[in-house]
């Protein structure tokens, strides 16, 4: 439930002020090089931090002791549990299979068998090293600060939420598959066991995917909380930067305007082609017959906001439309070193967080490309159900989802660069940027959306091909 209520900002947010902070939203005493009143936070604000209600009942479940007296005693039993019915489990399972397998009542061989118990001992070790990377994200300071009431949205939807009601709706599926397999006892009477077992293997089973399920969404939930947090720092930093540019522009617009007017020069013949035309001709509106009207160009005076005309008479003064370019507070312009260590700071965090959420990240895609596989091999032996396809194509939209918000984090900082206006004392620090790495990795890998639609594309071929391979083979004998 309270991973539901962590990325459902609409519900807190309304009773609970947003604090004005800087573009990676880093605490005073973190300190930056840029001007806060620079980055517009009101364009790109960040949300809150945990209610604090939220964050006792995480450390509760994930044994963070919050002060020196707490003895951590409800994480502790709620870890005992999950470790008591995950070995459980496993023991009951594996037995069932050996039995499965040595029987030779039902198409269960070694291969397979092994490949089962490989899966499940991976979900139970997934789901272990979820509730110790849970505690290791409570614990650290910089982590805590970047987990925020927002994440991404799918349709409107906030990834966090979709993630887990996906994940919801997979384990409810699969469990129902279970009971149905499970609890007539039939399975362990046909491979010479007693009926009893296969309850105590469901009831287990769903003890230890309720934990489990619990502690992998938590982390999920972080995932896309973070990556979000990076992003929107990204973003604003941007607006820095595109502030910077303008402010520079209008400088040099100035610097020019007083330099050609100082000289009585005609700026339409300095400025302009010999026939141009208003911006409002056919280029822009679809005019077909345009128009012949010399092209004035307005530029407006940063001082006094007059608009002053380009054309062959100097002293009039036009009321046309005001320049939409807004300047930085000031008429600042950003430094070397403010692009520098804005750039480094940004760099240095998500390179951290990627390595302390990277092994479980890892962990997350291969277990999905095990169950994927898992299915396609079933599906060689006896045909697909409404039920089994769902188990399969769930997994995959989850696993979309959380590689999709590295995806936009690092898309994001992928336009830093191209943003920084390439002034003639800046090359330099241009030149020096790209041997900075920034991003969300996994193991030094960069997550893309080119490389993501890349796997959906192969996973959609390997499909079409098996419905076209069913389509136009003729049916087995055997089926």
């Amino acid at each position: 439930m309270f991973c539901l209520l962590l990325v459902c900002p609409k519900l807190t947010l309304t009773t609970m002020p947003t604090p004005r902070v800087n573009f990676a939203d880093l605490r005073a005493d973190n300190g930056s090089a840029l001007n806060s009143s620079l980055l517009h936070s009101h364009h790109y604000k960040q949300s809150g931090h945990l209610p604090n209600a939220f964050y006792v009942t995480l450390c509760t479940i994930f044994q963070v002791e919050t002060n020196p007296a707490d003895r951590a005693v409800i994480g502790r039993a709620v870890f005992i549990l999950t470790v008591l019915t995950s070995l459980g489990y496993l023991i009951a399972d594996i037995t069932f299979t050996i039995w499965d397998i040595k029987s030779g009542l039902t198409k269960q061989t070694v291969t397979t068998g092994l490949f089962s118990i490989f899966i499940s001992l991976i979900w139970v070790t997934l789901g272990m090293y979820a509730n110790r990377l849970g505690r290791r994200l409570l614990k650290s300071s910089s982590v805590v600060n970047d987990l925020r009431l927002h994440s991404k949205t799918v349709f409107k939807v906030p990834a966090a939420v979709l993630v887990t009601l996906l994940a919801l709706v997979v384990v409810t599926i699969s469990n129902y598959s279970a009971f149905k397999f499970y609890w007539d006892s039939k399975a362990c009477v046909e491979v010479s066991l007693d009926g009893s077992l296969c309850k105590v293997i469901f009831i287990l089973r769903i003890c230890q995917t309720f934990f489990l399920l619990l502690f992998n969404c938590c982390v999920a939930t972080a995932v896309l909380s973070i990556c979000r947090t990076h992003t929107i720092g990204v973003r604003r930093f941007l607006r820095a930067l595109e502030n910077d540019g303008q402010t520079c522009e209008l400088k040099h617009r100035k610097r020019f305007m007083k330099a050609q007017f100082s000289a009585s020069h005609n700026l339409s013949e300095l400025y302009l082609p010999e026939r141009c035309y208003r911006e409002d001709s056919d280029s822009d509106t679809g005019n077909e017959e345009g128009d012949n009207t010399p092209l004035l160009s307005y530029v407006q005076n940063p001082e006094s906001g007059a608009i002053a005309s380009s054309s062959n008479d100097t002293s009039i003064q036009y009321s046309g439309p005001r320049s939409t370019v807004t300047p930085t507070p000031d008429g600042l312009i950003l430094s070397k070193d403010d692009i520098l260590f804005s750039y480094w700071k940004l760099a240095s965090r998500m390179r951290m967080t990627s390595r302390v959420l990277q092994r479980w990240m890892a962990s997350w895609i291969a277990f999905t490309i095990l169950w994927l596989v898992k299915w396609i091999i079933t599906w060689l032996h006896h045909p697909s159900s409404y039920l089994e396809i769902a188990q399969f194509v769930l997994p995959l939209l989850m696993t979309l989802i959380l590689c999709t918000a590295y995806g936009e984090a690092n898309g994001e900082a992928a336009k830093i660069i191209s943003s920084i206006t390439p002034l003639q004392d800046r090359l330099d620090v241009i030149r020096a940027l790209p041997n900075i790495n920034i991003g969300m990795t996994l193991y030094s890998k960069p997550i893309e959306y080119s490389g993501i639609l890349a796997v959906v594309a192969a996973i959609g071929l390997a499909l079409s091909s098996r419905m076209i391979l069913d389509e136009f083979l003729p049916p087995s004998p055997h089926s």
